[in-house]
């Protein structure tokens, strides 16, 4: 009984790895696979944005020192250059107090509150 298997399969029956065969692997499947790179777009944009705000604050402190220091330095000139120094100065007040917001509603607190800071620890306790 001869037992030799073709060279194009092995013991389990697999195809051999060929760029055909990856390319019809990684084709898109419709609608299920275009959902599932939405949802994994999702969690890496979230991932990231999570990433940014918990470092906001040592960031921002250094931008705020340069844009009142620019702000400071500008010399009134003429009309244009005082209109551009307040704009800049206005749109990183604005753009903070926004990212500001948006780090207390994610993170559902300020730093060190004691409803952010209780809220894991009492989360598995019993009540007496």
């Amino acid at each position: 009984m001869n037992t030799k298997l073709p060279p194009s399969s092995d013991k389990n029956g697999a195809k051999p790895l060929t760029d055909e065969l990856v390319a019809e692997i990684l084709k898109g499947r419709g609608l299920r696979g275009w959902l599932r790179l939405a949802r994994v777009a999702r969690v890496l944009g979230l991932f990231t944005l999570y990433l940014f705000l918990d470092t906001y604050d040592i960031r921002a402190d250094f931008n705020r020192r340069m844009v009142e220091r620019l702000h400071q330095e500008t010399t009134p000139k003429n009309l244009i250059t005082r209109v551009r120094s307040h704009l800049r100065f206005f749109f990183h007040f604005a753009l903070d107090r926004f990212i500001r917001l948006l780090r207390l509603i994610v993170f559902r607190g300020h730093d060190g509150s004691d409803s952010k800071a209780g809220a894991p620890r009492n989360a598995g306790s019993v009540a007496e």
